[in-house]
C-alpha cells in the first residue's frame, strides 16, 4: 500500500487515528508526504481511540517519510509491536510474530 500526499483533518470523525495499520501483518507499505492536523480522542472504549496517534504501526517493517503532525491530543507516530497479529489477521496468520521483522525506514518525519 502506498499513501502519499494526503491531507488529514479532524481525525475524531474516524478511530484510532489518522493512519491506522492495524493488525501488525502490514509489510512493505509506504506512508510519504502526509500530513495530520487535529487528531483528537474518540469516545470508544479502546486504548486507540481513546489515547490516539497520527501514524499507528503495528509492524515496524514499513516505510515511514516525509510526514507531519500538527494539533494532536497524544501521540504523533506510535509504533506497538505485538506478538501475534490483531484484528482479522490472527485468523490468516497466526504463527506470524510482527515484532520481529527488521526495523523499515522512519525518516525526516515531524512533528
Amino acid at each position: 500500500m502506498f499513501i502519499k500526499d494526503y491531507l488529514l483533518y479532524n481525525s475524531k470523525l474516524f478511530s484510532g487515528g489518522a493512519i491506522f495499520l492495524e493488525d501488525g501483518a502490514e509489510i512493505g507499505d509506504v506512508l510519504d508526504g502526509n500530513l495530520a492536523i487535529y487528531v483528537r480522542t474518540n469516545s470508544s472504549l479502546l486504548n486507540e481511540d481513546v489515547t490516539p496517534a497520527a501514524f499507528w504501526v503495528n509492524n515496524a517493517y514499513n516505510v515511514v517519510i516525509n510526514n507531519a503532525v500538527a494539533g494532536g491530543t497524544h501521540f504523533g507516530y506510535w509504533y506497538r509491536m505485538l506478538q501475534t497479529p490483531d484484528g482479522p489477521s490472527f485468523a490468516t496468520y497466526p504463527n506470524y510474530c510482527p515484532y520481529r521483522p527488521p526495523f523499515g525506514r522512519f525518516f525526516n518525519n515531524t512533528l
